[in-house]
């Protein structure tokens, strides 16, 4: 699962620079501690449609355990 979320936030990033969008990623780590923050806003407008989208990811990493919201 985790890897998965690994690829999620990848995913999530690419799409934005493929929308013209805007991304931040953050990361900390201390040998097998980490912390990341993915902020990612993307829109787009055309004379058919109008889309706003908002993701914020967290995860932090402990030895072999994690968590993400």
């Amino acid at each position: 699962m985790q890897e998965q979320i690994d690829t999620n936030i990848e995913g999530m990033l690419i799409n934005s620079a493929a929308a013209n969008g805007n991304s931040q990623y953050f990361m900390r780590q201390n040998g097998e501690m980490k912390s990341e923050i993915v902020k990612v806003r993307n829109f787009t407008v055309t004379e058919t449609k109008s889309l706003a989208e908002k993701i914020d990811t967290v995860k932090a990493t402990a030895d072999k355990s994690w968590a993400a919201v």
